[in-house]
């Protein structure tokens, strides 16, 4: 093994200690002899994960702890400034006589307009404007600008034409700009009268840091206008006119609550009854609006309405917003946004592959603020889709449909059908023969006949109520039981007070106690239970029928926080030996094949990505191996997509598929056998590539399955893990339910499923600046049907007693607590070396630095280096007698990992944050030969930002 020859070089070090942390996890034991020496240069990793995917069965262990991750947490989602900039250079061919054109141009609120022309058909302008804009840049993208040629007039101009586009379109342009290119023109109450006129502008769009292009203009004389349309690259320059129709079926779960004054006035006198929610859906596509009637006093309203958008196909906008609002007295609250990115929905390759958007009938999960909010909603943003949503706010079945219209005067069967549809309804209102007929209709009677009214010409929003067809099978439901164990809660914000603590882990509704609603949740899910019971199929024999009876326990009991040694910011929970659980059962659609798919997906796209690293730390330290193991890392993709492929086109017919995940499907494997096919291109070096090209190309793989890996059509909720105290939510984390999804097929389950993950819990909506780390909380979370609960203990570390309470005495009952018996007494040594390329905190461009080394209920501090951003501290901090419980053989593969934080001092006022790190110790038995470990650089974070690398290590002798 060639990193240990080259121990001298400093390089070498790096995949030195990889090498270590394989063999430390207990996989690089069991595998090694088989494997021949072949290639065990890498992290050892890697390797060990192919034997596995070739081989169903897990013979290599699963490791204790997921993959440490040194990044705390992501940073904010910043403001960001951006200018748009658009110069009308002039127009041709606009419809009218004699007639005086104006151009108006609408972005959002701000509207500016040109000067008028008067009495041509071809004016020239040339003129400039500027907006600016503030806000996130996903929020900015969905803004659209409008465009429209106005025949100018004292009172009441008239629209000639009018053209749109996202913000997002144009930014996703080279050079975030279209240069001098024709927007055609329409006329948005009449579609079928094609175009009006053509205007030439140039529209981009700059944020801080871009750089703008400029484009050599072309001269008038070789200029052809249908060649060189403002359309992105791909769309084809005749577009036709298609029907966006967004069927929206019914919602579940919305938060039961009404924040005007005059309804909790109502509620004290009328008794609290009925649900205070009028809620309805808005949607809003390519800058039309559209909503539905309201249902009163309805927490799980049904409306079965159609919002209906003629656009033109391809859109120049991208995104669907889908907002629940709640009708109040004053003014409407919103309650979710929901965003459906149609490159998500779609496939934009011509011919066969290709397909048009389609969605669902599927669940959407909305998120946003907590749900049993104050008066004044301070999180208000979250739910306008802003941040990141920190709860369950119900969710919404919808349907997307687009169909394209060719155009004429004839009309398309779909809308016929429609027509039939609304005639019958109003001749009765019961189900007659004549109003079941199907959704696309194959009547065709009386429908030409009837003349296309105004509505049907015009892009106006139209919304209707439509009847379920007979072909959507009701969804089957299954259990899912959800089981949690916590290890560590140390590193809890002072300011959080000295209340008891404790921690509630839930889905959706289930689970969650404080709030409203839920209790209406407990008893609607002991009634599905009873249900359940009477049909001997769900339970396949083995089941005992004490298994209903599992109660729902999803907070950990209350406990006094204690004060961190060497720290007084930090507080710790004393869990010691005692580690409290949580589980409880949750009833979903069975649709996991969804999340099992994402997962596959994912898994390949994480070893890829894995194997470029180590290919990038290669390159530092030989020539020729890197190129080798490039070729090796390749070779293992391309069999772990023909294993994928081969699964996928095995795959049964499901009753439970929506269209679109047929086609995503097909997808997979499309995108899937290109990459496979470039990828063996690269091996047999059918053109010669550098190794830069290679590990690109790699690179590109890598983000091509990540934008497959996300799901459009939601499933199971994820999971909410929220800090109480004192009964009150101070802090939370949010995992993604895929992540922590059992399988009993290895490569299906999520990466996060029955390990310990730490998770760093951060405040919920706008967060202070220099905030700090809320809480670290240890835990192990498995999620899965309830078919598979004989599993949920499986990878536990072990040494744990079960403790159960003494009223049940079922046999598959998970415990209520974790029991490690065993003792044992270490001494922690953390080699604190230097840090290097540190963020300037101070006026100087320097910083004043020091480190926080936190290890459970222990800190300590290094001394302050000052005026300096490479700081050597070269100190060793000594942690003695600290108790760890649990097996030891555990502890030396899955060891309780360390935090550092940097800060910068100041002569007055706190200590400034300047990021952090996470490490896991080497551990050391007592009759165990002690070596000295060798340094390692570490990445530091500070949310987002890169802050730098540390250079130190940790040991933990018995």
């Amino acid at each position: 093994m060639f990193g240990l020859k080259l121990k001298k070089k400093k390089k070498a070090e790096k995949g030195l200690i990889l090498a270590n942390k394989a063999a430390k996890d207990g996989q690089g034991k069991a595998e090694a002899p088989q494997e021949g020496p072949s290639h065990q240069e890498g992290s050892g990793e890697d390797w060990i994960s192919n034997n596995a995917s070739t081989t169903p069965a897990p013979s290599v262990p699963l490791t204790r702890r997921s993959k440490l991750v040194t990044k705390i947490h992501d940073g904010e989602v910043k403001s960001q400034n951006y200018q748009i900039a658009i110069t009308i250079i002039e127009a041709r061919q606009l419809v009218g006589e004699n007639i005086d054109p104006i151009v108006i141009i609408e972005i959002g609120d701000e509207k500016k307009q040109s000067t008028v022309k008067e009495g041509t058909n071809s004016p020239f302008y040339n003129e400039n404007f500027v907006f600016d804009f503030i806000g996130p840049q996903l929020h900015l993208f969905d803004k659209i600008i409008k465009i429209s040629v106005f025949h100018h007039k004292l009172i009441g101009s008239i629209l000639i034409g009018s053209f749109k586009v996202d913000l997002g379109t144009v930014y996703n342009q080279p050079g975030h700009q279209f240069c001098d290119k024709w927007a055609l023109l329409t006329d948005p109450g009449d579609i079928r009268t094609g175009a009006k006129g053509y205007l030439k502008c140039d529209i981009s769009v700059t944020g801080k840091g871009d750089v703008l292009k400029t484009n050599p203009k072309i001269s008038d004389a070789e200029e052809q206008i249908e060649k060189n349309l403002l359309i992105p690259q791909g769309f084809p320059s005749e577009r036709p006119w298609a029907r966006f129709s967004v069927r929206l079926y019914k919602a579940e779960g919305l938060p039961k609550m009404n924040s005007s004054i005059m309804a909790n006035v109502t509620k004290a006198f009328v008794g609290d009854g009925k649900d205070l929610l009028d809620p309805f859906v808005e949607v809003s596509f390519a800058g039309q609006t559209g909503r539905t009637t309201v249902q009163k006093n309805c927490a799980n309203p049904t409306w079965h309405e159609q919002v209906i958008f003629k656009e033109m196909f391809p859109p120049l906008c991208r995104r669907v917003k889908i907002q629940v609002w709640d009708e109040g007295s004053m003014n409407n609250v919103m309650l979710a946004t929901h965003f459906i990115d149609l490159k998500k929905i779609s496939n934009e390759q011509d011919g066969d592959k290709g397909f048009l958007p389609t969605f669902g009938p599927a669940w959407i999960n909305l998120y946003g603020s907590p749900r049993n909010h104050s008066l004044m909603d301070d999180y208000q943003e979250l739910n306008e889709g802003l941040r990141e949503g920190v709860s369950f706010r119900g969710r919404l079945l919808v349907e997307i449909a687009v169909e394209i219209l060719s155009g004429g005067p004839q009309e398309s069967k779909f809308s016929k059908a429609l027509k039939e549809l609304k005639l019958s309804s109003k001749d009765k209102d019961s189900k007659s023969s004549k109003g079941t007929s199907k959704d696309k209709g194959d009547k065709t009677d009386d429908g030409k006949s009837q003349q296309a009214t105004d509505k049907a010409k015009s892009t106006e929003v139209e919304v209707e109520s439509f009847d379920v067809p007979p072909e959507i099978v009701p969804e089957k439901c299954e259990e899912f039981l959800l089981f949690g164990a916590f290890f560590e809660a140390t590193m809890i914000d002072r300011k959080i007070g000295d209340k008891p603590i404790s921690f509630e882990v839930s889905i959706g509704t289930f689970g969650n106690l404080i709030d409203e609603g839920s209790h209406h949740g407990g008893r609607k899910k002991s009634t599905e239970l009873a249900e359940e019971d009477t049909l001997p199929l769900l339970h396949e024999g083995e089941r005992d029928s004490a298994d209903a009876t599992i109660p729902m326990v999803s907070t950990t009991h209350p406990e006094k926080p204690l004060v961190t040694e060497g720290n007084r910011n930090y507080n710790y929970l004393p869990f010691d030996a005692r580690k409290p659980c949580v589980y409880f059962i949750s009833s979903w659609g069975d649709q996991t094949f969804r999340l099992y798919w994402s997962n596959m997906l994912e898994k390949m796209a994480d070893l890829l990505e894995e194997g470029i690293e180590e290919v990038r730390e290669l390159i530092k330290i030989s020539e020729e191996v890197p190129e080798e193991k490039m070729k090796m890392v390749l070779s293992d993709f391309i069999s772990q997509s023909s294993a994928f492929i081969s699964e996928a086109e095995k795959k049964p017919k499901m009753l439970n598929q929506t269209t679109l995940d047929k086609k995503r499907l097909t997808l997979y494997w499309q995108e899937l056998e290109a990459m496979t096919k470039e990828a063996k291109g690269i091996i047999q070096q059918q053109q010669k590539l550098s190794l830069d090209e290679m590990i690109r190309k790699a690179q590109t793989f890598v983000e091509k399955i990540h934008f497959l890996v996300d799901e459009p059509q939601h499933t199971i909720p994820d999971v909410f893990i929220w800090m109480l105290s004192n009964n009150k939510r101070v802090a939370y984390a949010r995992i993604a339910s895929r992540d922590l999804l059992y399988s009993p097929i290895r490569e299906q389950m999520g990466k996060h499923c029955g390990k310990i993950k730490t998770h760093f819990l951060k405040l919920p909506g706008k967060r202070p600046a220099g905030w700090s780390v809320q809480a670290k909380v240890d835990v192990y979370l498995w999620l899965g049907s309830t078919r598979y609960s004989s599993a949920i203990l499986d990878n536990l570390p072990t040494g744990y007693e079960v403790e159960t309470s003494s009223k049940v005495t079922a046999v598959s009952h998970p415990p209520d607590n974790l029991l490690y018996q065993g003792q044992h007494l270490f001494q922690l040594r953390a080699h604190m070396y230097q840090a290097r390329g540190l963020i300037a905190a101070d006026s100087n461009g320097l910083s004043d630095p020091f480190a926080k080394v936190t290890f459970l209920s222990h800190c300590q501090t290094t001394k302050v280096i000052s005026e300096t951003l490479s700081p050597t501290w070269n100190q060793m901090l000594l942690f003695n007698d600290i108790v760890l419980h649990g097996d030891q053989k555990e502890l030396v593969d899955s060891p309780p990992l360390v935090v550092v934080e940097l800060y910068d001092s100041d002569a007055v006022g706190k200590p400034e944050y300047l990021g952090a790190t996470v490490a896991a110790p080497v551990v050391k038995l007592a009759d165990q030969e002690y070596e000295p470990p060798q340094l390692s650089y570490r990445p530091i974070f500070c949310g987002n930002l890169p802050g730098g690398d540390l250079l130190a290590v940790f040991e933990l002798l018995e």
